[in-house]
Protein backbone atom coordinates (compact mmCIF):
# COMPACT_ATOMS: atom_id res chain seq x y z
CA UNK A 1 0.00 0.00 0.00
CA UNK A 2 2.84 2.40 0.87
CA UNK A 3 4.47 1.84 -2.50
CA UNK A 4 1.23 2.57 -4.35
CA UNK A 5 0.76 5.77 -2.36
CA UNK A 6 4.26 6.86 -3.39
CA UNK A 7 3.61 5.99 -7.04
CA UNK A 8 0.34 7.94 -6.96
CA UNK A 9 2.11 10.97 -5.48
CA UNK A 10 4.91 10.79 -8.05
CA UNK A 11 2.44 10.43 -10.91
CA UNK A 12 0.57 13.52 -9.73
CA UNK A 13 3.75 15.58 -9.27
CA UNK A 14 5.40 14.40 -12.49
CA UNK A 15 2.59 13.71 -14.97
CA UNK A 16 4.83 13.66 -18.06
CA UNK A 17 7.66 11.65 -16.50
CA UNK A 18 8.16 8.01 -17.44
CA UNK A 19 7.07 5.83 -14.51
CA UNK A 20 7.17 2.11 -15.27
CA UNK A 21 5.64 -0.57 -13.08
CA UNK A 22 5.95 -4.39 -13.03
CA UNK A 23 4.24 -6.12 -15.92
CA UNK A 24 5.00 -3.47 -18.53
CA UNK A 25 7.44 -4.17 -21.36
CA UNK A 26 9.41 -1.03 -20.50
CA UNK A 27 9.83 -2.12 -16.88
CA UNK A 28 11.03 -5.58 -17.91
CA UNK A 29 13.48 -4.21 -20.47
CA UNK A 30 14.96 -1.65 -18.08
CA UNK A 31 15.22 -4.02 -15.14
CA UNK A 32 16.96 -6.65 -17.27
CA UNK A 33 19.49 -4.19 -18.69
CA UNK A 34 21.94 -4.13 -15.78
CA UNK A 35 25.43 -5.51 -16.32
CA UNK A 36 25.02 -7.72 -13.25
CA UNK A 37 22.31 -10.34 -12.90
CA UNK A 38 22.44 -9.66 -9.16
CA UNK A 39 20.96 -6.24 -9.87
CA UNK A 40 18.33 -7.49 -12.30
CA UNK A 41 17.20 -10.03 -9.70
CA UNK A 42 15.85 -7.10 -7.67
CA UNK A 43 12.37 -5.85 -8.54
CA UNK A 44 11.39 -2.33 -7.46
CA UNK A 45 7.78 -1.24 -7.18
CA UNK A 46 8.44 1.27 -9.97
CA UNK A 47 11.20 2.64 -12.17
CA UNK A 48 11.07 6.40 -12.66
CA UNK A 49 12.98 8.02 -15.53
CA UNK A 50 13.30 11.81 -15.23
CA UNK A 51 14.23 13.88 -18.29
CA UNK A 52 15.81 16.84 -16.48
CA UNK A 53 17.38 18.06 -13.26
CA UNK A 54 14.08 19.82 -12.47
CA UNK A 55 12.24 16.51 -12.59
CA UNK A 56 14.86 14.95 -10.28
CA UNK A 57 14.26 17.81 -7.87
CA UNK A 58 10.48 17.25 -7.99
CA UNK A 59 11.03 13.53 -7.43
CA UNK A 60 13.09 14.14 -4.28
CA UNK A 61 10.68 16.74 -2.88
CA UNK A 62 7.77 14.37 -3.49
CA UNK A 63 9.32 11.22 -2.09
CA UNK A 64 11.05 12.84 0.90
CA UNK A 65 8.06 12.70 3.32
CA UNK A 66 7.62 9.00 2.56
CA UNK A 67 11.34 8.34 3.10
CA UNK A 68 11.44 10.40 6.30
CA UNK A 69 8.67 8.34 7.88
CA UNK A 70 10.21 5.05 6.77
CA UNK A 71 7.50 4.07 4.29
CA UNK A 72 9.74 3.74 1.26
CA UNK A 73 13.36 3.73 0.07
CA UNK A 74 14.81 4.44 -3.34
CA UNK A 75 17.88 3.56 -5.41
CA UNK A 76 19.74 5.64 -7.99
CA UNK A 77 20.83 4.24 -11.34
CA UNK A 78 23.18 5.87 -13.83
CA UNK A 79 24.59 3.42 -16.37
CA UNK A 80 23.84 0.34 -14.26
CA UNK A 81 27.27 -1.19 -14.83
CA UNK A 82 28.40 -1.73 -11.24
CA UNK A 83 28.19 -5.40 -10.21
CA UNK A 84 27.22 -5.23 -6.52
CA UNK A 85 23.68 -6.21 -5.61
CA UNK A 86 21.62 -3.21 -4.52
CA UNK A 87 24.04 -0.46 -5.52
CA UNK A 88 21.74 0.79 -8.32
CA UNK A 89 18.48 -1.09 -7.84
CA UNK A 90 16.10 -1.96 -5.02
CA UNK A 91 13.71 -4.76 -4.19
CA UNK A 92 10.15 -4.93 -2.99
CA UNK A 93 8.36 -1.66 -2.35
CA UNK A 94 11.26 0.63 -3.26
CA UNK A 95 11.56 3.00 -6.22
CA UNK A 96 14.47 3.04 -8.68
CA UNK A 97 15.39 6.48 -10.02
CA UNK A 98 16.84 5.74 -13.47
CA UNK A 99 18.84 8.69 -14.86
CA UNK A 100 19.28 7.17 -18.32
CA UNK A 101 17.39 9.96 -20.11
CA UNK A 102 19.67 12.68 -18.68
CA UNK A 103 22.48 12.08 -21.14
CA UNK A 104 23.51 15.35 -22.80
CA UNK A 105 27.24 15.82 -23.49
CA UNK A 106 28.71 19.29 -24.07
CA UNK A 107 32.30 20.42 -24.71
CA UNK A 108 32.91 24.02 -23.63
CA UNK A 109 35.40 26.43 -22.08
CA UNK A 110 35.40 27.37 -18.41
CA UNK A 111 36.10 30.93 -17.24
CA UNK A 112 39.85 30.29 -17.59
CA UNK A 113 39.43 28.96 -21.16
CA UNK A 114 40.12 25.39 -20.07
CA UNK A 115 38.23 22.78 -22.07
CA UNK A 116 35.57 21.06 -19.97
CA UNK A 117 33.30 18.20 -20.99
CA UNK A 118 29.95 18.22 -19.19
CA UNK A 119 28.24 14.83 -19.05
CA UNK A 120 24.70 13.97 -18.04
CA UNK A 121 24.52 11.30 -15.35
CA UNK A 122 22.76 8.81 -17.64
CA UNK A 123 25.32 8.94 -20.48
CA UNK A 124 27.77 6.18 -21.39
CA UNK A 125 31.48 6.69 -21.93
CA UNK A 126 31.25 5.52 -25.53
CA UNK A 127 29.18 8.61 -26.36
CA UNK A 128 31.71 10.83 -24.55
CA UNK A 129 34.63 9.39 -26.51
CA UNK A 130 32.68 9.83 -29.74
CA UNK A 131 32.11 13.49 -28.83
CA UNK A 132 35.84 14.02 -28.21
CA UNK A 133 37.05 11.95 -31.15
CA UNK A 134 39.13 14.09 -33.49
CA UNK A 135 39.37 17.05 -31.09
CA UNK A 136 42.86 16.20 -29.81
CA UNK A 137 41.47 15.99 -26.27
CA UNK A 138 41.25 13.19 -23.77
CA UNK A 139 39.39 12.60 -20.51
CA UNK A 140 39.81 10.11 -17.66
CA UNK A 141 36.78 7.95 -18.35
CA UNK A 142 36.06 4.27 -17.92
CA UNK A 143 37.97 1.95 -20.25
CA UNK A 144 34.88 0.37 -21.80
CA UNK A 145 32.54 2.27 -24.11
CA UNK A 146 29.60 0.59 -22.34
CA UNK A 147 30.60 1.98 -18.94
CA UNK A 148 28.39 4.44 -17.11
CA UNK A 149 29.57 7.75 -15.67
CA UNK A 150 28.56 7.89 -12.01
CA UNK A 151 29.57 4.42 -10.83
CA UNK A 152 33.27 5.29 -10.94
CA UNK A 153 33.24 9.11 -11.00
CA UNK A 154 31.77 8.94 -7.48
CA UNK A 155 33.90 6.12 -6.11
CA UNK A 156 37.39 6.27 -7.68
CA UNK A 157 37.81 4.63 -11.02
CA UNK A 158 40.63 3.66 -13.39
CA UNK A 159 41.05 4.96 -16.93
CA UNK A 160 43.64 4.38 -19.64
CA UNK A 161 45.40 7.46 -18.22
CA UNK A 162 45.29 6.78 -14.48
CA UNK A 163 49.06 6.40 -14.12
CA UNK A 164 49.43 9.96 -15.41
CA UNK A 165 46.14 11.69 -14.53
CA UNK A 166 44.95 9.91 -11.38
CA UNK A 167 41.58 8.36 -10.63
CA UNK A 168 38.48 9.15 -12.67
CA UNK A 169 36.99 11.06 -9.72
CA UNK A 170 40.16 13.17 -9.39
CA UNK A 171 39.30 14.83 -12.70
CA UNK A 172 35.75 15.94 -11.90
CA UNK A 173 35.94 19.73 -11.50
CA UNK A 174 32.25 20.17 -10.71
CA UNK A 175 29.22 18.08 -9.75
CA UNK A 176 25.67 19.28 -10.31
CA UNK A 177 23.83 17.78 -7.33
CA UNK A 178 20.20 17.63 -6.25
CA UNK A 179 20.06 17.54 -2.45
CA UNK A 180 17.40 15.72 -0.44
CA UNK A 181 15.56 19.03 -0.01
CA UNK A 182 15.22 19.28 -3.79
CA UNK A 183 17.70 22.17 -3.99
CA UNK A 184 20.06 22.05 -6.98
CA UNK A 185 23.65 23.05 -6.18
CA UNK A 186 27.07 22.91 -7.80
CA UNK A 187 29.95 21.35 -5.87
CA UNK A 188 33.48 22.33 -6.88
CA UNK A 189 36.70 23.76 -5.45
CA UNK A 190 35.04 27.13 -4.77
CA UNK A 191 31.36 26.35 -4.14
CA UNK A 192 30.29 23.67 -1.65
CA UNK A 193 33.86 22.39 -1.62
CA UNK A 194 33.22 20.02 1.30
CA UNK A 195 30.51 18.29 -0.74
CA UNK A 196 32.83 18.22 -3.79
CA UNK A 197 35.49 16.43 -1.73
CA UNK A 198 32.96 14.03 -0.20
CA UNK A 199 31.53 13.06 -3.59
CA UNK A 200 34.98 12.10 -4.89
CA UNK A 201 34.69 8.69 -3.27
CA UNK A 202 31.43 8.99 -1.37
CA UNK A 203 29.20 7.36 -3.96
CA UNK A 204 25.53 8.33 -4.06
CA UNK A 205 25.27 8.99 -0.31
CA UNK A 206 25.15 12.80 -0.46
CA UNK A 207 22.58 13.59 -3.14
CA UNK A 208 21.63 12.78 -6.72
CA UNK A 209 24.38 13.89 -9.12
CA UNK A 210 22.80 14.86 -12.43
CA UNK A 211 25.86 16.25 -14.26
CA UNK A 212 29.61 15.66 -14.12
CA UNK A 213 32.01 18.33 -15.41
CA UNK A 214 35.40 16.83 -16.29
CA UNK A 215 38.68 18.51 -17.10
CA UNK A 216 40.14 17.43 -20.42
CA UNK A 217 43.78 17.31 -21.52
CA UNK A 218 45.65 17.17 -24.83
CA UNK A 219 45.66 13.59 -26.07
CA UNK A 220 46.42 12.04 -29.43
CA UNK A 221 46.43 8.45 -30.58
CA UNK A 222 48.35 5.91 -28.53
CA UNK A 223 49.74 2.39 -28.68
CA UNK A 224 47.74 -0.43 -27.15
CA UNK A 225 45.69 -3.58 -27.47
CA UNK A 226 45.53 -7.18 -26.26
CA UNK A 227 47.86 -10.18 -26.35
CA UNK A 228 46.91 -13.77 -25.41
CA UNK A 229 49.29 -16.30 -23.85
CA UNK A 230 49.12 -19.91 -22.71
CA UNK A 231 49.39 -20.98 -19.07
CA UNK A 232 53.10 -21.75 -19.24
CA UNK A 233 53.73 -18.00 -19.49
CA UNK A 234 52.24 -17.32 -16.03
CA UNK A 235 55.55 -17.29 -14.08
CA UNK A 236 57.13 -14.91 -16.58
CA UNK A 237 54.06 -12.66 -16.53
CA UNK A 238 54.19 -12.38 -12.74
CA UNK A 239 57.94 -11.69 -12.77
CA UNK A 240 57.46 -8.94 -15.35
CA UNK A 241 54.68 -7.35 -13.28
CA UNK A 242 56.71 -7.47 -10.06
CA UNK A 243 59.65 -5.86 -11.84
CA UNK A 244 57.36 -3.12 -13.14
CA UNK A 245 55.80 -2.22 -9.79
CA UNK A 246 59.23 -2.18 -8.11
CA UNK A 247 60.64 0.44 -10.48
CA UNK A 248 61.69 3.60 -8.68
CA UNK A 249 60.62 5.78 -11.61
CA UNK A 250 57.97 3.88 -13.60
CA UNK A 251 56.80 5.34 -16.90
CA UNK A 252 53.56 7.21 -16.20
CA UNK A 253 52.38 6.66 -19.77
CA UNK A 254 52.10 2.90 -19.12
CA UNK A 255 48.78 1.25 -18.27
CA UNK A 256 48.70 -2.50 -17.70
CA UNK A 257 45.92 -5.03 -17.16
CA UNK A 258 46.96 -8.67 -16.73
CA UNK A 259 44.24 -11.32 -16.49
CA UNK A 260 45.24 -14.86 -15.54
CA UNK A 261 42.72 -17.66 -15.25
CA UNK A 262 40.40 -20.10 -16.94
CA UNK A 263 39.12 -18.98 -20.34
CA UNK A 264 35.98 -20.86 -21.40
CA UNK A 265 36.47 -19.83 -25.03
CA UNK A 266 39.75 -21.75 -25.11
CA UNK A 267 38.86 -24.52 -22.67
CA UNK A 268 42.01 -23.96 -20.63
CA UNK A 269 43.87 -21.49 -18.45
CA UNK A 270 45.09 -18.45 -20.37
CA UNK A 271 46.67 -15.06 -19.85
CA UNK A 272 45.31 -11.93 -21.51
CA UNK A 273 47.43 -8.80 -21.36
CA UNK A 274 45.69 -5.53 -22.21
CA UNK A 275 48.48 -2.99 -22.35
CA UNK A 276 48.62 0.68 -23.33
CA UNK A 277 51.23 3.39 -23.75
CA UNK A 278 49.43 6.71 -23.84
CA UNK A 279 51.78 8.55 -26.18
CA UNK A 280 51.96 8.18 -29.94
CA UNK A 281 54.97 5.83 -29.76
CA UNK A 282 54.94 2.61 -31.74
CA UNK A 283 56.11 -0.51 -29.86
CA UNK A 284 57.37 1.33 -26.74
CA UNK A 285 60.07 -0.42 -24.75
CA UNK A 286 58.04 -0.11 -21.53
CA UNK A 287 55.46 -2.62 -22.84
CA UNK A 288 57.85 -5.15 -24.34
CA UNK A 289 58.03 -7.42 -21.24
CA UNK A 290 54.25 -7.85 -21.48
CA UNK A 291 53.76 -8.17 -25.24
CA UNK A 292 56.85 -9.98 -26.50
CA UNK A 293 56.69 -13.28 -24.60
CA UNK A 294 56.34 -16.47 -26.60
CA UNK A 295 54.43 -18.52 -27.39
CA UNK A 296 51.40 -16.28 -27.90
CA UNK A 297 48.31 -16.38 -30.10
CA UNK A 298 49.52 -14.17 -32.93
CA UNK A 299 46.12 -14.17 -34.65
CA UNK A 300 44.56 -12.47 -31.60
CA UNK A 301 47.28 -9.86 -31.08
CA UNK A 302 45.60 -6.44 -31.51
CA UNK A 303 48.50 -4.15 -30.56
CA UNK A 304 48.34 -1.04 -32.73
CA UNK A 305 48.00 2.75 -32.72
CA UNK A 306 44.47 3.68 -31.63
CA UNK A 307 42.20 6.46 -30.41
CA UNK A 308 40.47 6.49 -27.02
CA UNK A 309 37.23 5.69 -28.81
CA UNK A 310 38.76 2.64 -30.53
CA UNK A 311 40.40 1.41 -27.34
CA UNK A 312 37.14 1.65 -25.39
CA UNK A 313 35.20 -0.13 -28.13
CA UNK A 314 37.73 -2.96 -28.10
CA UNK A 315 37.44 -3.25 -24.31
CA UNK A 316 33.65 -3.48 -24.60
CA UNK A 317 33.88 -6.11 -27.34
CA UNK A 318 36.24 -8.22 -25.21
CA UNK A 319 33.78 -8.19 -22.31
CA UNK A 320 35.91 -5.87 -20.18
CA UNK A 321 33.40 -3.32 -18.92
CA UNK A 322 35.72 -1.07 -17.01
CA UNK A 323 34.12 -1.56 -13.61
CA UNK A 324 37.40 -2.09 -11.85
Amino acid sequence: MAAQSVINALTAALPTTQIHTPGSDEYTQLNNSYLSGLESDLHPAAILRPRSVDEVSKFLRTIKPFVDCGEVQFAIRGGGQQPARGCANIDGGGITLDLGLISDIELHNDKNSNKIVSIGAGARWGAVYKKLDGTGLGVTGVRSSRGGIGGLALTGGHSFFSSREGFVCDNVVNYEVVLTSGAVVNANANDNSDLWIALRGGGNNFGVVTRFDFRTFPQGRFWGGAVYYFANSFPGQIEALVAEVRKENPDEETHLMLSLGYAAAFGQNMCMNQTYYTKEVEKPAALEPFVAMQPQLDALNTMRMMSIKEAAEEQAASGSDGVR
